[in-house]
Parts: C-alpha cells; structure tokens; sequence
C-alpha cells in the first residue's frame, strides 16, 4: 500500500467500531490512510497492539490517560511489553488534563505530572516518541505550560525526548515551546468547523505539525454529529492547507512525511518528485511565456546527491548548484552536503535499471531570483545526473530565516555536536520547514 495519509491518533479499537471495524480499515486501506491506534488504558492499548499486528496499515501506542489514573494502576512492566512489540510506534496516550476531572486540585495535579514522568522514563528507555493529552483548565493554558515545564527538564535527561502533542488547543507561544523541545503539535477535524486555531496553524512550521482524527470523537464538520473515523483525516489535511492558504498536495505530502519520519514508519510514501507548489507552478507557466518580467520571490531547494560519488565530486555537484544560484540571484542562506541515512528507500530509474537509495547527501539551499533566472535553476538542477532528488518551493525570507534559527539551535545541542548523523537528521528537519523531503 502506498500511504496518502497518517491519522495520528485515534482509536479504532473502541467498541463504537465493533460493528464495522474490518470494514473501515479495509476502506482505510484503498484511500491509503495508515492509522495510529492509541491506548488509553492497559485493556484499549492491548487491542490497539492486536489490530496492528494485524493490519500493515495499522500501528500502535500503548498508555494510560491522566484521566484513568485513578482508575488503574500503572504497571510499568505490562506497558513495556506491549511497547516492545515492532507496530507499537508510540508510547501514550498520556499527559496532563485539567478540564475533565470533576475537581482538580494539587494532588489530582501531582498524581499526574507523576504518571507522567513514568510514561516519559519508559520511552526515553526504549527511544520511542510519545503521544501527549493536554488540555488546560477553561479559558487557561496551565496545562500547557506545567507540561512544557515537565518536558524541558525531562530533555536535560534523555536530550532524545521527542513526540506528538495531539488535539493541540494552545497558542502560538505554547506551539513554539512545544516546538523547540522537538515535537510535534496535531490538529483534528474541529477545525474544519471552529475557527479558533486558524492563527496557530498558520504560525506553526509546517514541518512541525500532524494530522489526526482523534476517532471517534470530533467529526469534521461534512458529518457533525456522527461517529468519527480515520478517513476524516482528508478532510483535516484539505482544511489545514485551506487556512494555510498553501497548495494542498505541498501540505498533504508535508504531513505524511513527518508522521514518518516522527514514528518511523515503515511506509511506502506517495508524493511527486520533484515537489511543487501551486503557485510555483503557475510561475512556471508565467516563465514559458516570458511574461514574468524581473519580480523576485524567495525559494528553498533542497537535493539529494549520489552517496557513492566520491567526496570531491559530492563538493563539486554543491559548489556547481551553489555557483549557479548565485550568478542568477541572491543566496539567503545554505547547508553543505551531510551524508544521512534515509529511513525511507529512493529509486531512481537509469539507462543500467533501477537504482536503489538508502542514503545520501543531503544539502538545501535557499535563494532569491527572479522568474526566468528560476527557470534556469531548475532546469540545471533536473539535468545534473548527480543530483538524486530535488524539491524546490516557493517560500518567504521569514520562513527561511525561521528555518536556519531551528538548524543553529539543533546544532548547538549537545547530543548533535557529539553524533555528525544526528546533526544531519537535525539540520535537515530545521530546513523542512517548507521544503518535504
């Protein structure tokens, strides 16, 4: 199955399923939708861990929800056991809520924060991301901020931490936060009918943002009132796109690729390649018919070059795209080629037969030029065979520059000075801000 789609969270295990659920996840399977079925408690992550042993599309979190910790006492060693299954991807659902408790004081807090800070021991110890419930008190973000605060030591520990802050409902400062201590905010269906977080989702990198039905809860707003599925993820990922007023296949491929590359899904992505935007691709047509004139506009390339070339031709292929931006426009900011080690296979076709990739040197370069000059880039970019894969986008310098500002804090991170791969990974998610990889 080639993945469309990651609904990153939801809960198709639950019996509001027990009807139809082989049917949904068949219907899951041709539209190319792969699910994250998260447990809330040691019986929902139990069968989550079952129906993704079943399914290829399915994978599994495995957690207990602050709401039920008065409800179960959480035995670590029963967790882990399910954590150590090869579908379970995620360790969670599990967090902080301040809403749904009938009285929240300090020792409702407290207990909390504690289970918390077990569920974050058990997945630095087995290098999972987690998959976080937060929800403030009304018209508060103090769950936000005590979860921030949790997480910021817990990353002076295990510098690896990362995760998911799922139905993400804060602000812009909050995202940003959550952001800059490596994870990932979602946002559900609820915005296809509230326009509260239009303002976040505009403000949040688009490299640093996920998808997710929460099913079957919070149907888009096509079928208010019914039970939710995963297959409602098309209609977050179109609204999503709609606020960001951006090309929707950009963002669709967009949030695939860090479902990916967060879970490390072993998926077969569907995207195009090279990737372009609608608005590139208008300005292309605009270039063929020389009507463009000399308006400049900012763009990221970012492009994989041949692993097995040896290192000077690696520095020669750069310098050669780097001398042509810069003889056709203005370099606004760049990074050399660093071998990685891809997650995922690239094939290229050639005159021998297909080649496989599974690493490569990956460099970005963001550029201002003008329409026609543009052209020649990317036509230059396509030609040169040492070039595996390229993506360029149109972007803004604030993108750009947001982007270098998230690569030089990755850099000064003490484990990424220690691990030149992790550094790699580092400064190419900092880049990803608009460019898909």
């Amino acid at each position: 199955m080639k993945a469309k789609y990651v609904d990153a969270h939801c809960h198709i295990q639950f019996d509001q399923y027990a009807s139809d659920q082989e049917e949904l996840i068949g219907r899951m399977r041709e539209e190319g939708v792969v699910g994250i079925v998260v447990g809330c408690d040691l019986e929902s992550s139990k069968k989550a861990v079952t129906l993704a042993e079943k399914y290829e599309h399915l994978y599994a979190s495995v957690g207990l929800h602050p709401n039920h910790e008065s409800d179960e006492q959480y035995e670590v060693e029963k967790y882990r056991a399910l954590a150590q299954n090869p579908k379970t991807v995620a360790i969670g659902e599990c967090g902080l809520d301040y809403f749904r408790p009938e009285e929240v004081n300090d020792q409702v807090k407290q207990a909390q924060k504690e289970l918390l800070k077990r569920h974050i021991t058990l997945a630095a110890e087995l290098d999972k991301p987690l998959i976080i419930h937060a929800r403030p008190s009304k018209g508060a973000t103090d769950a936000y901020h005590d979860l921030i605060g949790i997480l910021e030591k817990a990353k002076t520990e295990y510098p690896t931490l990362r995760g998911d802050v799922h139905f993400f409902v804060g602000g812009a400062e909050e995202a940003k936060a959550l952001i800059n201590l490596d994870f990932t905010v979602s946002f559900t269906a609820v915005v296809t009918f509230a326009r509260d977080y239009d303002a976040v989702i505009k403000s949040v990198p688009l490299a640093s943002m996920l998808s997710e039905t929460d099913a079957p809860y919070v149907a888009p707003i096509s079928r208010r009132g019914s039970r939710n599925d995963p297959l409602a993820v098309q209609d977050v990922v179109l609204k999503i796109a709609e606020i960001r007023g951006e090309d929707l296949e950009i963002v669709r491929t967009a949030l695939l690729e860090n479902a990916r590359r967060l879970f490390a899904l072993p998926i077969q992505p569907c995207y195009n390649s090279p990737i372009i935007s609608k608005q590139d691709k208008e300005m292309r047509e605009e270039d063929s018919l020389e009507s463009v004139g000399d308006e400049s506009r900012v763009y990221e390339l970012g492009f994989h070059l041949d692993p097995e070339l040896p290192t000077e031709e690696i520095k020669k292929a750069y310098q050669a795209v780097r001398e042509l931006i810069t003889s056709k426009g203005t370099l606004v900011a760049e990074g050399e080629p660093v071998k990685i080690q891809l997650t995922y296979t690239i094939s290229r076709q050639e005159t021998s037969g297909r080649r496989d990739f599974d690493s490569a040197y990956f460099s970005w370069i963001v550029y201002e030029v003008s329409g026609p000059n543009h052209a020649e880039i990317i036509a230059a970019a396509n030609a040169d065979k040492r070039i595996v894969r390229f993506i360029d986008l149109l972007t803004t310098k604030d993108a750009a520059r947001h982007a270098v500002e998230m690569r030089e804090l990755s850099m000064k991170a003490p484990e990424h000075t220690e691990d030149p791969e992790a550094t790699a990974v580092a400064a190419l998610d900092a880049a990803l801000e608009n460019v898909v990889v």
